[in-house]
């Protein structure tokens, strides 16, 4: 697969569950862009003007506390000068101030939480290796980055500017709002918000026996995965939005988590739908924890792209406990 990781599946549990393997071939390019075509064209209502520009009014970009302390850290960076201080220890400690104080900005506008598809605990990890790495390299460069102060100081003066110390703060605290203000539009541009969701609202659900008989067939062995698992699935809430092929799982965020922290449960569920189609049945888990179920046709195991299939209306799409055949998944 290739935006999860897997998860090790190989013992006497796992094979005497299952009788056989899947093999499937990669779902190329083409077929990818004809169904975000298809989603864009019949199920998602965009808010772009008449002119195809992008609406800003619909995003929401409001400006942090992290991002005011962090553009406050910011004028003062560069307010400091190495005159400040005489020479000798006390300059020194300034220097590694200013790497420290620089360290603390990047770690407070840093985002990978959000645009990476690293989990949590990795992001903040990265966080905070980027924060650790750029305080050290701003304080190697303390003096070049210093002069250059010097240099916008003396420019401003000579354009009559009565305190350039202060005007170069404000230039650059303004330069940097504007930074994280437009890198905010763009991830905003780049992941659709800004477009109306379809008119169905999520609904909290409540699984039948025969279902919840059905997740409890993929879970197998009695590994700490497995059993964490097991714990997770018996207290889930699930949420659909419209159709009955993906629902979106809620689990308290205590315990053990999963490891991987993010992958997809690699023993899944496959069956025949009602429309005579492959079908698979999978878990997705995000964190360590249970986030989505996904139910529906085993598109990479298609030869061709059916012409009249409907998304699942309800949970009588779902097959029986006996009707499912579990499948390890190698790809």
């Amino acid at each position: 697969m290739s935006e999860f990781d897997d998860t090790p599946t190989d013992g006497p549990d796992f094979d005497d569950a299952i009788a056989g393997t899947a093999a499937d071939d990669t779902l190329d390019d083409a077929a990818f862009d004809d169904v975000l075509a298809e989603s864009a064209e019949g199920e998602v209502g965009s808010v772009e003007l008449e002119d195809d520009s992008f609406d800003l009014r619909a995003v929401d970009m409001p400006l942090t506390a992290a991002d005011a302390t962090a553009l406050g850290l910011t004028g003062l960076l560069s307010l400091m000068r190495p005159d400040d201080v005489a020479p000798g220890p006390g300059r020194f400690a300034y220097r590694l101030a200013y790497g420290a104080l620089s360290g603390a900005t990047l770690w407070l506008t840093n985002t990978a939480e959000e645009t990476t598809d690293l989990d949590a605990y990795a992001a903040r990890n990265l966080n905070t290796g980027i924060a650790l790495g750029g305080g050290v390299l701003c304080s190697a460069l303390f003096d070049p980055r210093i002069s250059a102060n010097w240099w916008a100081d003396d420019l401003l003066a000579k354009l009559g500017i009565k305190h350039p110390r202060v005007a170069v703060a404000g230039l650059t605290v303004a330069a940097t709002a504007g930074a994280i203000m437009l890198e905010r539009w763009l991830d905003a541009r780049t992941k659709g918000i800004g477009f109306e969701a379809p008119e169905d609202e999520e609904t909290e659900v409540e699984l039948t026996p025969s279902q919840r008989t059905v997740l409890d067939l993929l879970v197998v062995g009695e590994s700490a995965n497995a059993r964490s698992l097991r714990d997770q699935l018996a207290r889930a809430r699930f949420f659909v939005y419209g159709d009955h092929n993906f629902y979106r799982v809620e689990v308290p965020q205590e315990g053990q988590r999963i490891l991987p922290h993010s992958h997809i449960h690699p023993t899944r569920g496959r069956f025949t739908d009602a429309d005579g189609l492959p079908a698979l049945i999978t878990l997705h888990i995000e964190d360590g924890y249970l986030s989505a179920v996904e139910v529906g046709p085993d598109w990479l195991d298609l030869t061709e792209e059916p012409e009249d299939w409907t998304p699942y209306e309800s949970a009588d799409a779902w097959p029986k406990p006996a009707e499912v055949t579990l499948v390890k998944d190698e790809r």
